[in-house]
């Protein structure tokens, strides 16, 4: 029944418009003269021009359906009551318009009038009849409507489209259809339906005014207009303060908290204790901790007792559902903390259009094999001082160890964090088959979907391949397996290792080294220094193993001669002086390979420096192992030994046995030497392939300008990325660059210097190739780095941590100078529903 009434109501509003159309076309025509016609949104349009509806057919289509638009006041009149004309006289056609537009009963079934100004408008200025204007008389007694009721009841309004009286403020005010007795009856007379009863029109209208539903509309509109003159605030804008107000006040309790969990990340520190959960109490309270609850949760106690007032009252006063301190929402902060950490560096990453992937594996305390996936590229903020940047972006957890296993991990990574594959122009890996095999390798796999991804072994891996392969002569590698065992007797007891200090402070108190070097794995330099410092403290560490022999420990005693045995055999001092020789030219290039700022083409030439250094040290191998010779002869005798020849027998499988006269000559021919030649050849051969992968590239450096190095290869190689698709253009700009940099004082030697001195306008393929060719990566020397903060961060104590919160943590931790804002990780956070505004 309702809904036919409103739509009965909907028809009658239609026929309504259209005769205010009607006589708005009239009197247009009336006018204007018939050369206009009246089209939709109130516009006078030339009939010359092509309208495709009529004006009764546009009102009615779009007038039914809200009201028309309300006209902002004036300073010249009332602020809610001016016309849609810039002249004072409004024309017949827009008074017809706006009167009906403001005849309160159009507005009668309407559930709300969204627009503030339109019923500013009613209540202030509703269509009233003019003086002369005829009431249609409703019964046989002839009444009508009285002007003079809207005199004595000023609420009081005539509507010409409904013939029926309304109170216009119960009307614009009213929230639902369901307002009578408190919400539970439903209006009808004066408000939904109009009245007409005029017999009994004062008694009705007296009974609305005395109504507590009038009184409460009538408060209503008093503050409305008030509002609506900026005589008031609105319950709106008051709510919004004070839900600013609340905002502010809560992310003052938040903000301590998320710092507490960056504070931890950043340092290191494990967040959890053995109870997590729970009031963190604030003192003088009597409750106190029975048991550690972690290092986050002392850190908050710590910090309310030391006077945040905010956190304190927060961890006091909050409800235990709301504390924001569990696991949990720790697990979120963190996550959130490390997304923003991977925001930034994959926004410099795309900033600066290249990028190489640099990648390891390894297996962390829980047997999980972990990949950490490191990023090169160049940071371009500076544009005359340009920095080579490896960032680790994640470990990521895998069982599938094959080549396409590895290979689809990182492609999927990097898809995930929005890289494009088509800018990957380099990736580095150790030299396992599963990653550097040429068919079935990852880098094989990956660069079917970055066809541009160089593959380059790692070069400190390289190096380090060389020391090893140097070292598998037998007597070279028995020297190596010493000095591992000799560090390890004095670190497996505290007693050994107080006596060994003792003898280095008084033997030798000059030298800041007080231990042994273990040779690790991973850190490849450490091989190095553990053979030179082994050189330095060989006095302290024999004097030392003389004094445990006398040990009260059997385990100790008997290991300390066996060991001292070995320490004054000949063999193994002359390859002692002899590992530290080679292994002083070896050690800074080593350190120089796992430079990150080292781009390709200079860690190469430094490599080339070692190798002819060595390889001058082989040509004046008689002047210069006489002085080896001499060196482990006098470190044998002051520390109770003598050089001695070894037996030489007719056949002889597991040493060198050429025979010789003299003990001098048998350590050059058969020690020396083949060690000597040995490094030199690993070096050449494991670093050719390297110098295949820059030789396309080396063309565009000032070095290699004599050289006359073609660049057709990189044309051929990177023409996908390059600004320029003709050859002989990019040959005409590398002629200006020669030029330009003949110049150049003082000339710059590596890719880094080059791109800080050319201009990317004038030399546009140049800084190309020079980006890429900075941008190939070195070593992998930075993902081995996060395996130790990864040994840290996941120890057994740790070994559940989820790989969500460990990511987050290994971010925060390996990246400290990346600054995260608390209220940044507060305005993540509230995104999800909270218990509290945020």
């Amino acid at each position: 029944m309702e809904k036919n009434k409103r739509k009965g109501d909907k028809l009658k509003g239609m026929e309504y418009w259209k005769k205010w159309c009607g006589q708005a076309v009239t009197r247009k025509e009336e006018f204007l003269g018939p050369t206009t016609s009246l089209q939709g949104d109130n516009k006078i349009v030339m009939a010359s021009e092509p309208s495709t509806s009529s004006a009764v057919s546009n009102v009615e289509t779009e007038s039914v359906v809200s009201p028309a638009p309300c006209f902002m006041p004036t300073t010249t009149e009332s602020k809610f009551s001016q016309e849609p004309t810039s002249s004072s006289t409004s024309s017949p056609v827009t008074s017809s318009l706006r009167s009906a537009k403001l005849d309160v009963g159009f507005y009668a079934t309407e559930d709300n009038i969204e627009d503030e100004y339109l019923k500013a408008q009613i209540l202030k200025e509703p269509w009233t009849p003019p003086k002369d204007y005829k009431f249609p008389v409703s019964t046989k007694r002839n009444l009508r409507f009285q002007m003079k009721w809207m005199e004595r009841f000023p609420w009081l309004a005539y509507s010409e489209y409904k013939s029926g009286a309304y109170c216009r403020i119960c009307v614009v005010m009213r929230r639902s259809l369901d307002e009578g007795k408190r919400g539970h009856q439903r209006v009808g007379q004066l408000v939904t339906d109009p009245f007409y009863k005029w017999k009994n029109a004062l008694e009705v209208f007296e009974t609305l005014a005395k109504s507590g539903y009038h009184k409460r509309n009538s408060e209503l509109t008093d503050n409305f207009l008030k509002i609506m003159s900026s005589q008031a605030v609105s319950v709106d804008q008051q709510l919004s303060s004070e839900r600013k107000r609340q905002q502010e006040e809560n992310r003052k309790k938040l903000i301590p908290i998320v710092k507490g969990i960056i504070f931890c990340g950043k340092q290191g520190i494990p967040l959890r204790g053995k109870t997590d959960s729970g009031r963190i109490h604030i003192t003088p309270e009597p409750e106190q901790p029975l048991q550690n609850e972690g290092n986050f949760r002392a850190l908050l106690r710590y910090a309310a007792e030391s006077g945040d007032k905010n956190l304190s009252e927060h961890l006091v006063t909050s409800q235990k559902n709301a504390l924001f301190t569990s696991p949990q929402i720790q697990n979120e902060i963190i996550d959130i903390c490390g997304k923003i950490i991977q925001h930034k560096i994959i926004n410099e990453v795309k900033e600066a259009n290249f990028f190489a992937i640099l990648a390891d594996e390894t297996t962390d305390i829980a047997r999980m094999e972990q990949v950490s996936l490191c990023l090169r590229y160049i940071d371009l903020k500076d544009a005359k001082q340009h920095k080579v940047k490896e960032m680790f972006l994640e470990y990521i957890p895998t069982v599938d160890v094959t080549g396409s296993g590895l290979a689809n991990l990182i492609i999927t990574a990097l898809k995930k964090h929005g890289l494009e594959c088509s800018h990957v122009v380099g990736q580095g890996y150790d030299g396992a088959a599963a990653m550097s095999g040429y068919l079935h390798g990852a880098q094989a796999y990956i660069r079917h979907d970055c066809p541009l991804a160089l593959y380059v072994h790692c070069s400190a891996h390289s190096l380090n391949l060389t020391i090893a392969d140097s070292c598998s002569q037998a007597d070279v590698r028995n020297c190596v397996g010493i000095i591992q065992s000799v560090g390890s007797y004095f670190r497996h007891s505290a007693q050994r290792t107080a006596v060994l200090k003792e003898k280095i402070r008084d033997l030798l108190p000059a030298d800041h080294q007080k231990s042994l070097l273990a040779m690790c794995e991973t850190r490849w330099v450490h091989k190095h220094e553990a053979v030179i410092r082994f050189k330095e403290i060989y006095p302290a560490i024999v004097h030392a193993l003389e004094e445990l022999q006398s040990s009260h420990n059997k385990e100790t005693s008997q290991q300390a001669v066996q060991i001292l045995k070995t320490l004054r055999s000949s063999n193994f001092v002359m390859c002692l002086v002899i590992l530290q020789k080679v292994m002083s030219y070896t050690l800074s290039l080593s350190k120089q390979l796992q430079a990150i700022n080292t781009d390709i083409i200079t860690a190469f030439s430094h490599v080339d420096n070692v190798i002819n250094a060595l390889q001058l040290l082989r040509h004046k191998v008689d002047e210069e192992y006489p002085h080896v010779y001499e060196e482990a002869k006098v470190l044998l005798e002051e520390n109770g030994g003598i050089l001695l020849m070894p037996r030489i027998i007719g056949r002889q499988l597991n040493r060198s046995n050429i025979p010789v006269s003299d003990i001098f000559t048998y350590y050059k021919i058969n020690l020396f030497i083949p060690f000597l030649d040995h490094t030199i050849q690993q070096l050449i051969e494991r670093f050719t392939k390297h110098r295949k992968v820059i030789s396309a590239l080396s063309g565009v450096l000032p070095s290699n300008f004599a050289a006359g190095c073609e660049i057709k290869e990189a044309f051929r190689m990177y023409s996908a990325v390059l600004p320029e698709k003709s050859i002989s253009v990019i040959k005409a700009e590398l002629e200006v660059w020669k030029a330009a940099m003949i110049f150049t004082s003082p000339i710059p030697k590596s890719a880094l210097e080059c791109l800080d001195n050319c201009d990317q306008k004038l030399y546009p393929n140049i800084y190309t190739l020079l980006q890429i060719l900075a941008t190939l990566p070195v070593s992998t020397a930075t993902p081995e780095r996060t395996f130790s903060s990864l040994r840290r961060l996941k120890n057994y104590l740790r070994n559940t941590t989820s790989e969500n919160r460990l990511n987050g943590l290994a971010l925060m931790n390996i990246h400290y100078g990346i600054e995260i804002d608390p209220n940044e990780v507060v305005d993540i956070f509230k995104k999800k529903i909270r218990r509290l505004i945020l």
